[in-house]
């Protein structure tokens, strides 16, 4: 399958975000150092983050960003449930907001 013919990855979210706790981008070290991940998985993690926020802030591809929530459960269920879904989910609320 080629890139443009490849369906984004279905992502399940909580119909009331407001209700999920923020997590910004300055606030990701700090989370990161709670969670149980080896210095590889770390610096995976952290390079994502950056891929993510370049993405959320620019040209905010749903697909891409549906793919990059996919990378960080691939390197831990942790890194997704505390990263990624709160990143994301600020992510659309913050978008909300501004509607």
């Amino acid at each position: 399958m080629t890139g443009s013919s490849r369906k984004p990855p279905n992502i399940t979210i909580d119909s009331n975000i407001a209700r999920i706790e923020r997590l910004d981008f300055a606030d990701v070290d700090g989370r990161l150092d709670e969670l149980h991940l080896t210095v590889a998985q770390r610096q995976r993690v952290t390079a994502l983050v950056r891929t993510f926020r370049d993405e959320v802030t620019g040209q905010q591809r749903r697909a891409r960003i549906g793919e990059l929530i996919e990378e960080f459960r691939g390197i831990s269920e942790e890194a997704y449930a505390e990263i990624a879904k709160p990143l994301f989910l600020t992510f659309l609320r913050d978008k909300r907001e501004q509607e």
